[in-house]
């Protein structure tokens, strides 16, 4: 089972994209468990343990020369470093805590989607409005490789 994660503010303007486009895939990826979280909480760590590849999808700020919808993907591995939970869950720390508490923890990729907006808003920025359908093909090519 393939687990997709998108996370992201709802009211914070291009941060919903994460949430936005893990139920968009809803319906195109029926096979696969999708959830979507205003932020990533330890409790996750279960379904991730159950995952043969797991997939986390959120917004991030631009670096330079990165427009908005910019897409990055990337390897996540274990935060071996620890220390207990806070208000800093990674996908790289549910990934130790899928491993320690119920011995798996599958391959995983971060999608990180360059961000125009986090102003108080419950509306995509225009630029990640018009770079929504790139993404949308972009994310759901990765994920059934």
């Amino acid at each position: 089972m393939r687990l997709v994660v998108g996370c992201g503010s709802l009211v914070r303007g291009d941060d919903a994209i994460g949430q936005i486009v893990a139920e968009a895939l809803r319906e195109r990826l029926p096979d696969a468990e999708i959830i979507a979280v205003t932020q990533l909480t330890p409790e996750l760590a279960e379904p991730l343990s159950r995952a043969e590849k797991a997939y986390f999808i959120d917004a991030a700020a631009a670096c330079t020369g990165e427009a908005p919808g910019f897409i990055r993907i990337q390897q996540v591995e274990q935060d071996r470093a620890g220390g207990a939970f806070s208000h800093n869950v990674t996908p790289a720390r549910l990934l130790t805590a899928a491993e320690a508490l119920y011995g798996s923890a599958p391959p995983t990729l971060l999608i990180t989607i360059t961000a125009e907006s986090f102003a108080i808003t419950e509306t995509l920025s225009p630029a990640l409005c018009a770079a929504l359908p790139t993404i949308m093909t972009v994310t759901e090519a990765c994920i059934r490789e």
